[in-house]
């Protein structure tokens, strides 16, 4: 039986370490029930405080999850008032959002990449080429 997806709800992870808590729970549950198809690549080991940039694939979709760290006001204001492409929107929209991650997490998004790349049959993972 295909694993059932679930839809993504917004939580309020920007307000605060009780709301990040209960997300992580609730994204541990759901993997635990099979309801989602996680599959954890890495966490930052030296993040402090535990809520580290943590890089996971859905294996349904081949997509990467990624948690990471807001960005500050400046970061925020530079974002929502660039036009990044000609001609295109400016800002974010409601329904997405920007984390920052450390590079000393690259090699994790590379793993990931590549189980996604893998997973949605593109052109093949770096070890393949």
């Amino acid at each position: 039986m295909p694993a059932l997806i679930a839809p993504i709800v917004s939580l309020g992870l920007d307000h605060g370490f009780p709301q990040r808590k209960c997300a992580q729970e609730l994204a541990t549950g759901l993997v635990r029930e099979g309801i989602v198809a996680l599959k954890f690549v890495g966490k930052d080991p030296n993040s402090p405080n535990g809520g580290s940039p943590t890089v996971w694939v859905e294996d349904g979709k081949g997509e990467i999850v990624i948690q990471g760290w807001l960005p500050d006001s400046e970061m925020k204001v530079e974002i929502n008032e660039t036009e990044w492409v000609p001609g295109d929107r400016v800002g974010v929209p409601d329904h997405e959002g920007v984390v920052r991650i450390p590079s000393r997490m690259i090699p994790f998004l590379r793993e990931a990449c590549d189980a996604a790349e893998r997973r949605a049959g593109l052109h093949g993972a770096a070890e393949e080429r």
